[in-house]
């Protein structure tokens, strides 16, 4: 029995068509087991439904777990449940980015007045280099998914100051 031609549109993991109550209780403590096993299963199917708990595994429960394709199904559960948690990982990197991209726009703010006094130009520099990343990054695929922060780039806010001019009766004119 091949899953995606006969159940188009379910997930494999849920319980087939025919498939009997009973294979698909241990079919599903199977997926919980780690590392899998129909003997795990089995008993905790067994502990569940206060039965004998003994080892054996009888025959008719091997052949359902090849029948009904456990394996195969269980490696789509773990692959959708991986790609679920990457999916979980990457909307907690872009709120994380998210939140650095609005400490930056308040750091900005906050520093405004003061720019012109910092020493270093690098600083300023490397601030912006970095607030322009940031943006870039994860703003540009879908600008107002990640422009949640409501302020004008920092780029517009804020200029770097201007080199220090060149003083003309200091030079050497040798």
């Amino acid at each position: 029995m091949t899953y995606d031609a006969d159940h188009p549109g379910k997930v494999p993991w849920s319980r087939l068509k025919n498939e009997p109550a009973r294979a698909f209780a241990i079919f599903e403590a199977y997926l919980q087991t780690s590392p899998r096993s129909v003997r795990k299963a089995l008993a905790v199917v067994r502990h569940r439904d206060g039965r004998d708990l003994g080892l054996h595994v009888p025959g008719g429960v091997i052949r359902q777990s090849h029948e009904w394709q456990w394996r195969r199904r269980a490696e789509a559960f773990d692959a959708h449940r991986a790609a679920e948690e990457k999916a979980r990982f990457k909307a907690a990197e872009a709120a994380a980015r998210r939140r650095r991209l609005a400490q930056l726009d308040r750091l900005s703010e906050g520093l405004g007045l003061r720019l012109e006094e910092l020493a270093e130009r690098a600083t300023l520099e490397a601030l912006l280099k970095l607030h322009a990343a940031e943006r870039e990054e994860y703003a540009a695929p879908n600008a107002e998914e990640f422009d949640d922060v409501g302020l004008p780039p920092i780029e517009d806010r804020i200029k770097p100051p201007d080199p220090e001019p060149s003083n003309p009766e200091s030079e050497d004119p040798t």
